[in-house]
């Protein structure tokens, strides 16, 4: 199931600027103030990579007009990291979130400790984002159909604190077969409350290769598939311990080729 838990994405977005409300902790006192930023558009990007690469994936088809990035196939168990990046050192806030109809598909992670009274997940919060800035969890009831979403809101400190370069971490973990869509919104957090799309994050899951669950798809994992080779038995062998990969009931032929497809990938 699509959660938010305690413990990121590569597109370019650009943001309009405007005003924006927050709240922190700082010494002796809540701050709730707004912050008038510049009349030129903000750019804001991101990029999605492996959690334990640095390396940003590069996605399969990016629409400016649609608003939505495709990162297009990844293994059910592969962990990414989607890291939030501006290119200008001012104010800014907004929200990724999962959609309602994806939630069985994938989890998004902050990560820890958290301290709602300071700056929330102080673990996804990346130096260049200022003292003050947070992460928190989003409301689970945000969007205009009222639908259940799952996310996080992020607030960026103000000039001269905040500083160009990387500013949020967040992890995603891809959790069953099927699509995953994620959203990213620009946010104004005073009345009139206000907020409007960047662009979608698009994943599509599909079965895991790494059968053993080691992070890569490798010999060991190959040992598995052979192990089944030719069985016509999946359906009651809980698909062959996966080896069945266009679940036809046997592996065969066709399973190898999708097996190779993914060879020496890893998930993490």
């Amino acid at each position: 199931m699509c959660t938010v838990g305690d413990s990121a994405f590569a597109l370019t977005s650009v943001l309009h600027g405007g005003m924006a409300m927050r709240r922190f902790w700082k010494p002796a006192c809540f701050i709730f103030f707004a912050i008038l930023t510049s009349g030129a558009y903000s750019e804001v990007s991101t990029s999605v990579s492996l959690r334990d690469s640095n390396v940003p994936l590069v996605p399969v088809d990016v629409n400016t007009a649609l608003k939505y990035v495709d990162y297009g196939q990844i293994m059910v168990g592969t962990q990414l990291s989607v890291v939030i990046d501006s290119n200008v050192a001012e104010h800014w806030s907004g929200r990724l979130l999962i959609e309602e109809d994806y939630n069985d598909f994938g989890v998004l992670y902050a990560r820890g400790p958290y301290d709602e009274f300071a700056n929330g997940y102080v673990g996804s919060i990346l130096p260049d984002a200022g003292l003050y800035a947070g992460v928190f969890p989003a409301s689970p009831y945000w969007d205009e159909e009222d639908k259940y979403v799952q996310g996080f809101d992020f607030y960026g400190d103000d000039p001269p604190e905040v500083n160009v370069g990387d500013w949020f971490i967040i992890d995603y973990n891809s959790t069953a077969i099927g699509d995953c869509n994620m959203v990213f919104y620009w946010q104004q957090d005073y009345e009139p409350f206000d907020y409007g799309l960047i662009h979608h994050i698009e994943f599509e899951h599909v079965p895991t290769r790494d059968f053993n669950t080691d992070w890569q798809v490798n010999f060991q994992d190959f040992s598995v598939l052979s192990g089944y080779w030719h069985d016509t038995n999946c359906v009651d062998t809980n698909d062959c311990g996966g080896a069945d990969l266009d679940i036809s009931g046997a592996v065969d032929a066709n399973d190898l080729y999708l097996f190779a497809d993914y060879w020496l990938e890893k998930t993490k």
